[in-house]
């Protein structure tokens, strides 16, 4: 059974799409990282 469940995430800044329908599962007693591409725009 996971600890945390994420389904269908999508996050914009204003009209930059930053995540698209992410989804996964942490399961107990694992360590979960996320690397990221800073995007810069005007």
């Amino acid at each position: 059974m996971p600890t945390l469940k994420v389904q269908g995430v999508t996050k914009r800044y204003d009209k930059v799409l930053a995540v698209n329908n992410v989804s996964f599962e942490a399961q107990p007693g694992r360590i979960l990282g996320f690397s990221v591409k800073w995007i810069k725009y005007a």
